[in-house]
């Protein structure tokens, strides 16, 4: 049972039709039919899919009708069949990662109140720069390419990171420095901003959230350097790693089943994390980091890697 279609909107563009179904050919989630609308295109594009690609359900049009249209053909075609949940609407132009479609899929059921989901793109012909990543739509309704021209520096990856370090510093800082229940903030809607004022009117002693965040970091830090100094030698980034297994066998079961983690992705979001916790590439957390939160005792103690 096929239950995602690709549709593919072209006029006039069988130059860059090989590379575009030969990269769907390769993905590694298969369960998928390619609907194609030539827009009354006079270079033979159809024809060289229905030669080539002969799985392909070729709709030809007359004449062009423009690219919202022929995609609305596409759409109202592909939704014909009652067992199709989701269509990637797909340009012509465009080589697709291995991966694409799996983690389009594994993205539209983990996000079930999402109308739609979309990739990281980057440019065809200068593959380093970004073509988007998202679309922004202004107040007047007016749509930009988030990114657009940009150098592709895995920007877009780091604030994946940052929202995770943003997250443990909501989880693991004030809280963790006033010792305090998160229940109240997280589910009956307390301000954060009060947790400092309950401590001044308890105890006279008054702290900014900033400085109350910063104890937060130097506890985690402080654990960190803990554990650090216990494993010794034996100490490595392996340890942030979880089992191999969740990167070799997929979820049996709810909303991202099917789904695997990608290691080489792991590796990569973990450096960022890194990077931006001010830790070593062993995760260890460096002399500058410990000295700026005041722990420069503590660097002495830690395993040099």
């Amino acid at each position: 049972m096929i239950e995602v279609a690709v549709i593919i909107a072209n006029w006039n563009g069988k130059k860059y039709l090989k590379d575009c179904f030969d990269s769907l050919l390769a993905q590694t989630y298969q369960n998928f039919k390619i609907i194609f609308v030539d827009n009354g295109s006079t270079d033979g594009s159809a024809d060289f899919v229905r030669e080539n690609y002969p799985e392909t359900e070729i709709i030809r049009l007359e004449k062009n009708t423009g690219f919202a249209k022929g995609y609305n053909i596409g759409m109202k075609k592909a939704f014909e069949d009652k067992n199709v949940e989701d269509v990637i609407v797909l340009n012509n132009d465009t080589k697709l990662h291995e991966k694409f479609i799996e983690n389009m899929i594994n993205c539209s059921q983990a996000c079930s109140d999402a109308g739609s989901v979309q990739s990281k793109v980057l440019n065809f012909f200068e593959s380093d720069k970004i073509d988007c990543a998202g679309i922004l739509l202004s107040i007047d309704g007016v749509a930009t390419n988030r990114g657009y021209g940009e150098k592709d520096e895995k920007k877009y990856d780091e604030e994946k990171v940052n929202h995770l370090i943003k997250t443990q510093l909501l989880r693991g800082g004030a809280f963790e420095a006033l010792t305090v229940c998160r229940f109240p903030h997280g589910s009956l809607g307390f301000e954060l901003e009060w947790y400092h004022k309950y401590l001044e009117a308890s105890t006279g002693r008054n702290f900014s959230m900033e400085q109350l965040n910063q104890i937060g970091d130097r506890i985690l830090n402080l654990i960190r350097a803990f554990w650090v100094r216990e494993y010794g030698s034996k100490w490595s980034r392996d340890l942030d790693v979880p089992p191999m297994r969740w990167f070799k066998e997929p979820l049996t079961d709810g909303p991202l089943k099917g789904a695997v983690l990608d290691l080489e992705k792991y590796n990569i979001m973990l450096d960022l994390y890194y990077q931006k916790r001010g830790w070593n590439k062993n995760g260890i957390p460096t002399k500058e980091t410990l000295e700026k939160l005041g722990l420069a005792d503590v660097a002495s103690q830690l395993v040099s890697s």
